[in-house]
């Protein structure tokens, strides 16, 4: 199905100026290069993104001065105790700002690099900010007052526990090097190293379900899972020849999956460290840029159903290929195309839908089962890097090169 027509009777090309509401906040600050999202009484966590992009591409949705705009917020200097939102920059400040109204409750100041993380506790009540320098920031959200301040490596990605007040962090230099996770308990101070035998930069992590285990990717290739309690690495697999991009975790069963540069992703047993299944993209189909030059083709998003009925997983690669897998049988049940490069991929909480964001600033909904395209979102005038969904299903947001952070109303999927 073509990208570029979503298929909704309701799509209505307008004037940026006809969206439901628009809130100017441009001061000339850098794009936002993370964001993170808190709902009523939840939380759900947007976590870094790759700062080297190209921030000048050109704006393929412009056609003279008219844009179709399906957004109903827009923020153009960052980027819920109804509906809070956080981004971080390369202007060196994270803001919180409510997604309602677009007022901003507190600035994160203090960071002399660029905020490349910031997430919320399970509790809604601390931010995490961390920049390139290795500054980490504790926030808490009601005052906005600094809980707390680390020093480490070069910040990567941050990742809180889900049932209490540790923050993991993700580190490692430009060159590659030195890619130590670090586990900061909050309350108590205390920091423990996970370091494995030459480990390089940390790309990716995440917490296992059961709490006492987390699975990393690395610049190496290599995937390893470790025990929070000892500090010991589990075990190491070796599925990859390029760098990690991503990985994820089932939320049932003992399963990792990992996203490499090499164009593959790896289903992984945790409990085993058994390699179960390599899924590759060899077919891709041909695409090049406006200059004639081949797309890079790596995959750069994956992730898990949450549905426990649809035994599914989802791929996304730069060359625009979504491709949804049966995990238990590990075949191939839809290819979805895109007219860009896929940067993130996240589930409808129905486990059936799936949500893209390409490098030219859409935003797809995809039904898994037949990979028919439900709809598409236009608003963005550059490149999509980050998104997130509440976990409601209502609202979607997501955060641009074109330095604005837009919410769109999903409620209609639900």
């Amino acid at each position: 199905m073509d990208p570029t027509d979503s298929g909704t009777e309701d799509a209505v090309f307008v004037n940026e100026n006809d969206a439901e509401e628009v809130i100017d906040l441009d001061n000339g600050n850098e794009i936002d290069d993370s964001a993170s999202w808190v709902t009523e009484n939840e939380v759900d966590i947007l976590l870094g993104s790759d700062i080297d992009g190209e921030e000048d591409e050109e704006d393929d949705n412009v056609e003279g001065n008219l844009i179709r705009d399906d957004s109903i917020q827009v923020f153009r200097q960052h980027s819920m105790h109804s509906v809070l939102a956080a981004t971080g920059g390369k202007d060196d400040h994270a803001f919180v700002w409510n997604i309602n109204d677009g007022q901003v409750l507190f600035e994160c100041s203090g960071h002399n690099q660029s905020v490349v993380s910031v997430g919320f506790n399970s509790k809604s009540t601390l931010l995490a900010s961390g920049d390139l320098d290795g500054s980490v920031f504790i926030w808490k959200i009601d005052t906005g007052v600094v809980v707390d301040h680390r020093q480490f490596s070069e910040i990567q990605w941050l990742k809180w526990h889900g049932q209490g007040d540790v923050l993991m962090i993700g580190t490692g230099s430009t060159d590659g090097t030195s890619g130590d996770i670090v586990l900061w308990d909050i309350a108590s101070g205390q920091e423990r190293y996970l370091s494995g035998s030459g480990s390089t930069r940390c790309n990716a992590g995440k917490f296992l379900p059961d709490g006492k285990r987390a699975v990393a990717g690395y610049d190496s290739g290599a995937v390893r899972t470790w025990n929070l309690k000892t500090g010991a690495c589990i075990h190491s697999f070796n599925a990859h020849r390029a760098p990690i991009t991503a990985v994820d975790c089932h939320s049932d069963k003992d399963l990792v999956l990992s996203a490499s540069v090499d164009n593959t992703a790896s289903l992984l047993h945790a409990g085993t460290g058994q390699v179960l299944k390599i899924y590759a993209n060899n077919s891709l189909p041909s695409r090049m840029d406006e200059g004639g030059d081949d797309v890079e083709a790596g995959v750069f998003a994956a992730s898990f159903s949450p549905s426990i009925d649809f035994k599914f997983l989802a791929t996304g690669t730069k060359s625009g290929l979504m491709t949804i897998w049966d995990y238990s049988t590990h075949v191939e049940r839809v290819r979805c195309q895109h007219t860009a490069g896929i940067e993130r991929l996240v589930w409808h909480p129905n486990g059936l839908f799936v949500y893209t964001c390409t490098s030219d600033g859409r935003i797809f909904l995809w039904d898994s089962r037949n990979g028919q395209e439900l709809n598409c979102w236009l608003g963005h005038r550059k490149g999509i890097y980050d998104m997130d969904l509440s976990r409601n299903g209502n609202h979607l947001i997501t955060v641009s090169y074109d330095k604005t952070a837009r919410v769109y109303d999903t409620a209609k999927f639900n």
